[in-house]
């Protein structure tokens, strides 16, 4: 019995103490409804240059939140505030381009609006918009060269937009050989067409020499050069399958025979039209071609091409698709261009209309002017404790990023963020205070042992 009142003492004690951790737990609830100049910050880094950060609001609940955490479950960060800062921005498209295709005909002008997949009537005939996509292939300029673009189908897979220049050949791995002229006229083209194949006139040799390679389009015996530890290399014959070279140095003089289309250390002669399959291209005006097919096993075809055609041999299993001709251009190549263009399939055949040009098609002119999709800001930000520890993170549309503190866990996403102004925590679930669960904990024992004093033993 004389234990009792000792026992209820130390009970009210334990449940003053209780009441105030209770109250020290809730104080760290506390809720402001200024801006907390110390705890959140939002500012881009300019090159380098430190400035003093724009105060940024983090929401809790709808209201703004006093910022005041215990980052407990980031390594190594212990109590205290923590600041978000962000260090970069860096923009990219956000999305497929759209765009507008502007037909004039007849004294009229319509306007389409051009997504890849929109399918629209010009004269009856079905159009369908395959890709609006960055521009690769010839550019016009009169200090250019004859060039065509080509793509072709090898075992279902094309091989889009291949430049190649007049006189030189372009080597296909398990594929035909291709080669480019251009003609005085359509005469001279079909006389080319029918000789078959080129002659040693469409061969070529070198020498290397390092990390080079010295290149002779004639044949004439004498031709040579002195290599750069110099070593002499000469033409001395050439027959139908092969080059014979003088080599001269200081360890003495020796012959060479090369063989068409070897790899050789010393020298090569590129000699496709011997033994490969051949895929010829003539033209004599921009926009066509006739093209030719020469398996080395097989009967050769022919066929005159529009730009945009396409075209199926019988032999040799492939397709051949004529993109552009021109007399005088310049080659684009894949990143090198800033421009789109629309790819559009107007019945069997493709057309390209690039922005900036006007393309015929039947009684109907086409222009093409890009809208590019949006851009989306990507973020890189620092989470960091008064501690001094970070973390570096990337925010993105699709990446956002969670973090946890006293106060339960939270996620910071892409349109949380307003640079020079401020930015949104959103809470993801709440979690009390230490102070407070343990101020709970230690008021429920000290009820229960006041329950306990309170009852009289039988």
């Amino acid at each position: 019995m004389r234990y009792r009142p000792v026992k209820a003492l130390v009970c009210a004690l334990f449940f003053v103490v209780g009441i105030v951790v209770t109250a020290a737990g809730l104080r760290d609830l506390k809720v402001s409804s200024g801006r907390w100049l110390r705890d959140f910050a939002i500012e881009p880094a300019i090159d380098g240059a430190e400035r003093p950060p724009t105060p940024a609001t983090a929401t809790f609940s709808g209201r703004p939140y006093c910022g005041i955490a215990w980052l407990r479950t980031l390594p190594a960060f212990g109590s205290g505030s923590f600041r978000v800062t962000l260090d970069e921005i860096r923009f990219e498209d956000a999305g497929t381009p759209t765009g507008t295709l502007t037909i004039s005909q007849y004294g009229e002008d319509t306007e389409i609006a051009l997504s890849p997949g929109r399918t629209f009537s010009l004269d009856g005939t079905t159009v369908t918009a395959l890709a609006l996509r960055l521009y690769v292939g010839l550019w016009p300029d009169p200090t250019g060269v004859p060039m065509a673009g080509v793509s072709v189908r090898l075992r279902d897979l094309w091989i889009e937009n291949l430049l190649v220049q007049s006189k030189q050949w372009l080597r296909l791995e398990d594929g035909p050989a291709v080669r480019f002229l251009w003609c005085g006229n359509e005469e001279e083209a079909r006389r080319h067409v029918a000789a078959g194949r080129p002659g040693i006139e469409s061969a070529r040799w070198g020498v290397h020499d390092g990390g080079r390679t010295h290149w002779f389009g004639s044949f004439v015996p004498g031709a040579g050069v002195e290599l750069s530890d110099g070593t002499i290399v000469t033409l001395v014959a050439l027959d139908e399958a092969a080059i014979e070279l003088d080599v001269s140095g200081p360890a003495g003089a020796t012959r060479r025979r090369i063989q068409a289309n070897t790899d050789d250390p010393l020298a090569v002669l590129e000699y496709p039209a011997f033994n490969a399959d051949l895929l010829l291209l003539y033209a004599w005006e921009d926009g066509g071609a006739l093209a030719a097919y020469l398996p080395k096993d097989g009967d050769s075809a022919h066929v005159q091409l529009a730009a945009g055609e396409e075209w199926a041999p019988e032999a040799g299993g492939i397709a051949v698709r004529l993109e552009q001709v021109s007399r005088a251009a310049v080659p684009v190549e894949a990143g090198q261009s800033a421009i789109f263009e629309a790819l559009l399939q107007v019945g069997s055949s493709r057309v390209r209309v690039r922005q900036g040009e006007a393309v015929r098609v039947g009684d109907a002119l086409l222009r093409f002017n890009i809208q590019e999709g949006p851009l989306f800001a990507h973020y890189g930000m620092t989470l960091a404790s008064s501690s001094g520890n970070q973390i570096r993170f990337a925010l993105t549309p699709d990446t956002p990023f969670s973090f946890s503190t006293a106060y339960g866990s939270f996620s910071l996403k892409h349109e949380d963020v307003h640079p020079g102004s401020g930015l949104t925590l959103r809470p993801e679930g709440v979690m009390l205070p230490v102070r407070l669960q343990i101020g709970a904990l230690i008021l429920a024992v000290a009820v229960m042992g006041l329950l306990l004093a309170r009852r009289r033993p039988h």
